[in-house]
């Protein structure tokens, strides 16, 4: 017997037989012979290198609502530091106070004259007088005039100057008003006149009004 070719397969024979041509009397055959022994298995590899982080996740469902705060406590500013005070009854105030809000009298103290503002108003044929805004309103006129109010309010007021060009003026006003004395009509040429209004409800009824004119 002889042989004639040895091959070894691995890859093709999964269990590692030895693929042989053996020369016999009659003729070639093949032959596997199984692999005498098994080699012990190798030793692990070292570890690749980490993978690309994947995608953020979604975002979260919001949490519960925390748990409300402390009430605050009153202030009271330095006493005799503060020319604005909040007196409750304890104590002095102080020498430098110039504006106090009284809470046991529940008054407002002020150490001086109050000074309000003055607007100046364009004229149109119809005003409607806001009595949230300015204390003093002036307007001079071109033509006649029609007055009419918004947002009366008990304790507010407006003084308004009335500065009439070189032409007679009608005057027109709401006639819940109640006018101390004689409600005008109208305003002579080149005259100054101021309208006094003081609002006792939110109401136009509940409006006093008093007119003086230069003679």
């Amino acid at each position: 017997m002889r042989v004639q070719d040895l091959d070894i397969y691995p890859g093709a024979n999964p269990q590692g037989y030895v693929v042989m041509d053996i020369l016999t009397a009659n003729g070639w055959r093949l032959r596997r012979v199984p692999p005498a022994n098994v080699g012990a298995t190798g030793p692990q590899g070292t570890q690749g290198p980490q993978g690309n982080p994947g995608p953020a996740g979604g975002t979260g469902a919001q949490g519960a609502q925390g748990v409300p705060g402390l009430d605050g406590a009153d202030a009271v500013p330095a006493g005799a530091q503060g020319y604005l005070q909040y007196y409750d009854g304890v104590g002095v105030l102080g020498a430098e106070a110039k504006l106090v809000w009284d809470k046991t009298n529940d008054e407002l103290f002020v150490d001086g004259n109050v000074r309000l503002g003055l607007k100046t108003v364009v004229y149109n044929a119809n005003i409607a007088l806001d009595f949230r805004e300015e204390g003093f309103h002036t307007i001079a006129l071109t033509g006649d005039l029609t007055l009419t109010t918004s947002n009366l309010g008990v304790g507010r007021a407006i003084a308004l100057r009335i500065v009439c060009d070189g032409s007679d003026r009608t005057l027109t006003f709401p006639g819940t008003w109640t006018f101390l004395g004689t409600m005008p009509v109208n305003i002579a040429a080149g005259k100054t006149g101021v309208l006094s209004l003081t609002s006792f409800s939110t109401t136009d009824a509940d409006v006093i009004a008093a007119w003086g004119v230069e003679e």
